[in-house]
């Protein structure tokens, strides 16, 4: 992660850490971050906009189950924040895509 990107980060913690808890989700360390098309490979066809070589960078996790929230950075922008459920034999799906972080927690249906 770049420092560009790492301040972008930095912010939507800021912001999000006391939003994110009522979730039960919560932002993972520095070292606990990764890409999650580095580790895993696309399990659907689902949202097919988005790039392939768009860098989906995990942040934060319910602690109850492998949901993550994603940061999807192309061209060190973030373009999109991702919703995916991680770890099925080495797979991620994608729940949703969203235009901000607001949008988000806005859709509580996907935290149920």
């Amino acid at each position: 992660m770049n420092d560009h990107e790492l301040e972008k980060l930095n912010n939507i913690r800021y912001k999000y850490t006391d939003k994110l808890k009522k979730f039960n989700l919560f932002f993972m360390l520095d070292s606990e971050l990764f890409l999650a098309n580095d580790k895993w490979k696309r399990s659907d066809d689902k949202f097919k906009f988005l790039s392939n070589n768009a860098k989906i960078l995990l942040i934060a996790r319910r602690k109850s189950n492998d949901d993550y929230i994603g940061i999807v950075f192309q061209d060190n922008e973030i373009k999109y924040i991702i919703l995916i459920h991680g770890w099925e034999g080495g797979s991620y799906t994608i729940i949703n895509i969203y235009n901000s972080f607001d949008k988000l927690l806005e859709d509580e249906k996907c935290f149920n």
